[in-house]
């Protein structure tokens, strides 16, 4: 995410405002969404999930960090999303036994307890 971030701050500070002037480039990242998002693989090493309270704790400061970097950028609405319960992760899905497509499939349909 690091070097998106720098592509983003290099399109902010030189790219946009040559293009639309200092004023409109300001407004057109204030109004825009940014969407982040922890990819599932990001929960895995070596093939092992690796979720825990601790590491959960690590990736929320890392995406605060990043979003607190987008802010002081001129960026001010975003779309963080979740991940998915890890039976909906493709990766654990192609190691698991076949049971039906519905049984498959309810876990990801059923609302997060998890309240950060």
């Amino acid at each position: 995410m690091d070097e998106q971030i720098r592509g983003f701050e290099r399109t902010v500070k030189e790219i946009l405002p040559k293009g639309l002037g200092e004023e409109a480039a300001e407004k057109h990242v204030s109004e825009s969404l940014f969407f982040l998002s922890s990819g599932v693989n990001d929960h895995f090493k070596n093939n092992t999930f690796r979720g825990s309270r601790k590491f959960a704790s690590y990736l929320i400061n890392e995406f605060k960090i990043r979003l607190q970097i987008l802010h002081s950028l001129g960026a001010r609405k975003f779309f963080v999303n979740n991940v998915p319960p890890v039976g909906c992760f493709p990766s654990v899905n192609l190691r698991s036994k076949p049971i039906g497509i519905v049984e498959a499939i309810k876990p990801c349909m059923l609302p997060s307890k998890h309240q950060w």
